[in-house]
């Protein structure tokens, strides 16, 4: 994502530009924070990432898209 315009890496995940959470790398384990400024979650963002356990939203984050948290077997809580 270095140099690059359109991607970007925030907390060690794939965005679009600053706002838009398009992947979490399925090697991520325990509680993840999604920054603040985050206003979508893509759909299949989290997509396999199956250790997990939790995720914290950020206030004003307006849409979390269809699967976007798709076999993720180990989530226990999703926090706004």
């Amino acid at each position: 994502a270095s140099g690059n315009a359109t991607y970007r890496i925030r907390n060690g995940m794939l965005y679009r530009g600053s706002s838009v959470l398009v992947r979490c790398p399925p090697a991520k384990s325990g509680a993840v924070s999604v920054p603040s400024g985050t206003e979508t979650v893509e759909s299949c963002a989290f997509a396999g990432c199956s250790r997990v356990t939790s995720v914290s939203l950020p206030e004003g984050l307006k849409t979390v898209e269809w699967d976007a948290f798709w076999n993720c077997s180990a989530l226990a809580s999703l926090s706004l």
